[in-house]
């Protein structure tokens, strides 16, 4: 099974706390339960978060986490094809970035499409509780 979520590594908020919290829900599984549960984050800001940053970001959250990246067009597609908006980065006159994504991660079941879908805000004990019910098989 997979959790997904679209976000960027120089996120300043959501998206260092949703994959934290997403490390702390795949480490309270059982090692089994791990070994069967992928973590994806597919960058919306992909000229910035090259496949080398993306590792490094990750690798300080969990070093099993997938991070997916493409050309910008490609990956609105999959997003909108998840349900997720994401809009192309913006840069200010101060000279920073505004990536505008939502802040949903979507739990896949062995087949099929998302069966679970958590907002910002989660606690890992929810997100850890529902991938074990997906991975026996059971819709939470």
């Amino acid at each position: 099974m997979a959790a997904v979520y679209v976000g960027y590594t120089n996120c300043p908020d959501v998206c260092p706390t949703t994959m934290a919290d997403l490390a702390v829900a795949v480490r309270s599984l059982t090692e089994q339960q791990r070994a069967d549960v992928d973590v994806i984050m597919v960058t919306s800001d992909p000229d910035r978060d090259t496949p080398t940053r993306m590792r490094q970001w990750l690798d300080a959250f969990d070093r099993s986490f997938v991070g997916l990246t493409g050309a910008y067009a490609d990956v609105q597609q999959a997003a909108t094809e998840m349900g997720i908006p994401i809009e192309p980065p913006v840069t200010q006159p101060d000279g920073t970035v505004v990536v505008d994504h939502g802040a949903q991660v979507l739990l896949y079941g062995r087949t099929g499409p998302a069966r679970l879908i958590f907002t910002s805000g989660f606690t890992p004990s929810a997100v850890a509780h529902d991938i074990a019910l997906l991975l026996e098989g059971t819709q939470p």
